[in-house]
C-alpha cells in the first residue's frame, strides 16, 4: 500500500528531520548598519576609504556580505548555498540564532559535514544549548562514531539545567524520535547507564526508549524500577501501562492507570495518555473504548472530546465527529483545530463549497497554515487548477522555510485534482536543482505521477534512485514492493522488499497491508488474513478494508466481506481501488 498523502498532516511533520528544534528555523540577525551602503559601492561616500588604494573589505563587511548573500539564497530556497554563506558570516558574526539556522539549513539540504560544523558553532556561541547537543548526537548516531556519541549523550545528562534526571528525560525523547532501525540509541543509553548507574532518572528514560523500540520485557522492568524509586511518578507509570498493553495484559494496565488517576491532580490527562498507548499499539477498540469512557466521566475536558472526534472522523462516523468536535468550538486551546475538522467534514461529505467558505475563516496560527492548503486542494478539485498553485505560490513566498513541504504539497493537490500531466511537468521542474531529503521526497511524489500513468518502469526507476541514495528507506521499498506486486509478476522480489520494509516499521498500517496483500497473491491466505486485519485494526482505511474484503470472499465469508467494504465506503466511497475491488467481486445486481 503506497505511503499517506503528503497533503495529510503535513504541517505536523518536522521540516528538517534531524531535531524538533530544526522545524521552526529562527529568523537570521538583521543585516548590520551600512550593508546597503557597502553593496551600492558608496564606501568611500561613508568615510571608509581614505586614499586611492584599492579598498580591501576586512572581516566585518565580509561577513555581512555573506550574511545578504545567504539570505538571498534561502529566499531562493537554495538551502545549501544559504547554509555555507551563513556558516562563513558566522566565523566573524556571534550569534546564536543565526547558526541555529544554518544547522536548520544544511540539515534541510542533507549535507551532514556542514550541518555539524554549523552545530559546533552554535555550541561554541550557545554553551548551554540542548538543540545543539541534540543535533550533534544524532549525527554522530548517523556516523557510528560510538566514542562521539557517549560524550555528548552525557553532556545532555550532566550538563540540564533541571539535574542529571530531567537530563535523561530529555535524552530519552531526544533518542526516541530518531528513526533508529538499528536500536543503536537504546544500546547507547543502557552503556551511559552502566558507567553510572548511581545517577538518577536513566531507568525512567530506558523504559521510555524501550518501549518505543518495542522491547516490552525491557521496558517493563525499567519502568517497575522507575516506579520503585519514586513511586510518585506518574509518567513512570504511565510507561509500565505502556508495557503492559505491548504484551496484551489490558485489563492489568486499565487497573493501573485507574490506581494512578485516582492519585493525580491530572487523571483526565493521564487517561488521555493511556488511550494514545492503546492505539501506538494497535489496540483501536480498546482505546475507542477507553476514550468514550474518558469523556462520559470527564465531559468538559476538551482534548479528551477533541480526540474522540478525531477517531470517529477516521471511522467515518462523520455525524459522530461533527457533534464531538462543535462541543469544543469555543475552547481557547482546541476550537481552531475543531473548526478546521468541520471544513474537513464538508470535504469529505463533498460539499466543496461549504468547505472552501470554512477554510478561508481560518486564517491565523498553524491551523491557518494547514486551511490554506486544503483551500488550495478544494480549490483544484473545483477545477480552479491554476488559482490554487498562485495560492500556494504565495503560501511560499509568505513562508520560506515551508518552502519544500508546499512543493510537495502542490504535487499531490494536482494528484488529488486529477492533473497528471501537470503533476509531472511540476515535480520535474522541483526536480531541477534539489538536494537531499527534498530531492527523495519529490522523486517519491513523481513515482505515484508515473504509476497512476501507467508507466511502471519510469515509477520504479524514481524509487531505485532514492533507494539507491537510501537503501534502508522503509518508504520507498514498501512502494515499490506494493507496486511489483499490482502491476507485475515479481511476487517474490515484491515480498522481499515489502519484508525489508517490516522490519524497520512493524507497527506501520500500510506496511502490513502491502505484506498481507502480497502474501494474498502468492496464496498464503491465511497469513495474509491475519496481517490485513492487524492493518485495518490499526488503521482503518479504505485500500486496506479493500484487500481484506477480498481476502475474505475468497474463503467464502462474504457477509463479512461486505460489511468490512461497507466501512471502507463510509471512509472513502470514491476510493479507486475500493470500487475497483467491488465492481469486480460483488456488482450491485449481487448484493443483497
Amino acid at each position: 500500500m503506497n505511503s499517506l498523502p503528503f497533503l495529510r498532516g503535513f504541517l505536523l511533520l518536522p521540516l528538517l528531520g534531524l531535531c524538533a528544534c530544526a522545524s521552526r528555523p529562527p529568523a537570521a540577525a538583521a543585516p548590520a548598519e551600512g550593508t546597503s551602503q557597502l553593496i551600492d559601492g558608496q564606501l568611500g561616500a561613508q568615510g571608509l576609504v581614505t586614499d586611492d588604494r584599492p579598498y580591501q573589505a576586512g572581516p566585518a563587511e565580509r561577513a555581512q556580505a555573506q550574511l545578504m548573500a545567504g539570505e538571498l539564497a534561502a529566499a531562493r530556497e537554495q538551502p545549501l548555498e544559504a547554509a555555507q554563506a551563513f556558516v562563513e558570516a558566522l566565523a566573524v558574526i556571534e550569534d546564536p540564532r543565526l547558526a541555529a539556522r544554518a544547522t536548520a539549513l544544511a540539515l534541510s539540504a542533507g549535507d551532514a559535514a556542514l550541518a555539524e560544523r554549523a552545530a559546533q558553532i552554535w555550541l561554541q556561541q550557545d554553551a548551554s544549548s540542548m538543540d545543539a547537543r541534540e543535533v550533534l548526537l544524532r549525527l554522530a548516531l548517523r556516523a557510528g562514531d560510538p566514542a562521539r556519541q557517549f560524550e555528548l549523550a552525557s553532556a545532555i545528562v550532566d550538563g540540564h539545567a533541571a539535574g542529571p534526571a530531567e537530563g535523561y528525560r530529555h535524552l530519552g525523547l531526544t533518542l526516541a524520535q530518531d528513526n533508529d532501525p538499528g536500536k543503536r540509541g537504546l544500546l547507547l543509553l543502557q552503556a551511559l547507564i552502566r558507567a553510572a548507574p548511581e545517577r538518577p532518572g536513566g531507568d525512567h528514560a530506558l523504559a521510555l526508549l524501550a518501549l518505543r523500540h518495542g522491547e516490552r520485557d525491557l521496558a517493563e522492568g525499567a519502568a517497575r524500577r522507575a516506579l520503585q524509586s519514586n513511586p510518585e511518578d506518574r509518567e513512570a507509570g504511565l510507561l509500565l501501562a505502556g508495557a503492559l498493553v505491548q504484551r496484551k495484559a489490558l485489563d492489568e494496565a486499565n487497573s493501573l492507570v485507574e490506581q494512578l488517576a485516582a492519585k493525580a491532580d491530572n487523571a483526565a490527562d493521564l487517561r488521555l495518555g493511556h488511550v494514545r498507548l492503546l492505539l501506538e499499539a494497535g489496540e483501536r477498540e480498546a482505546a475507542r473504548e477507553r476514550l468514550e469512557r474518558l469523556v462520559r466521566r470527564h465531559p468538559r475536558f476538551a482534548p479528551g472530546i477533541y480526540a474522540l472526534g478525531v477517531m470517529q472522523f477516521n471511522d467515518g462516523d462523520l455525524e459522530a465527529a461533527a457533534r464531538a468536535f462543535g462541543k469544543v468550538l469555543d475552547d481557547p486551546d482546541r476550537g481552531l483545530d475543531a473548526r478546521f475538522q468541520l471544513a474537513r467534514i464538508d470535504e469529505r461529505r463533498g460539499r466543496l463549497t461549504d468547505a472552501l467558505d470554512a477554510y478561508e475563516q481560518i486564517n491565523r496560527g498553524p491551523q491557518g497554515l494547514e486551511a490554506a492548503v486544503r483551500r488550495a486542494a478544494v480549490l483544484a478539485k473545483l477545477g480552479r487548477v491554476e488559482e490554487a498553485r498562485q495560492g500556494l505560490e504565495r503560501l511560499r513566498q509568505q513562508f520560506p522555510p515551508l518552502g519544500p513541504r508546499l512543493l510537495l504539497a502542490e504535487g499531490e493537490m494536482l494528484q488529488e485534482a486529477g492533473a497528471l500531466d501537470q503533476a509531472l511537468a511540476h515535480y520535474e521542474q522541483a526536480l531541477s536543482g534539489s538536494s537531499g531529503q527534498l530531492r527523495e521526497d519529490l522523486l517519491y511524489g513523481r513515482s505515484l505521477v508515473h504509476e497512476r500513468r501507467r508507466d511502471i518502469a519510469a515509477a520504479e526507476a524514481d524509487l531505485r534512485a532514492i533507494l539507491a541514495a537510501q537503501p534502508d528507506d522503509s518508504r520507498a521499498l514498501n512502494a515499490l514492493g506494493y507496486m511489483l506486486t499490482v502491476h507485475t509478476a515479481r511476487l517474490e522480489e515484491a515480498r522481499e522488499l515489502i519484508a525489508r520494509a517490516y522490519a524497520q516499521e512493524p507497527e506501520d498500517a500500510a506496511i502490513i497491508d502491502s505484506l498481507g496483500w502480497v502474501q494474498f497473491k502468492l496464496g498464503q491466505v491465511a497469513e495474509a488474513r491475519r496481517l490485513l486485519e492487524q492493518a485495518f485494526a490499526r488503521a482503518p482505511d479504505p485500500e486496506i478494508a479493500a484487500h481484506l474484503g477480498e481476502v475474505l470472499w475468497s474463503q467464502g465469508e462474504r457477509e463479512a466481506a461486505r460489511a468490512i467494504w461497507a466501512r471502507g465506503r463510509a471512509l472513502d466511497p470514491e476510493h479507486a481501488v475500493l470500487r475497483e475491488t467491488l465492481e469486480r467481486l460483488d456488482p450491485p445486481l449481487d448484493r443483497r
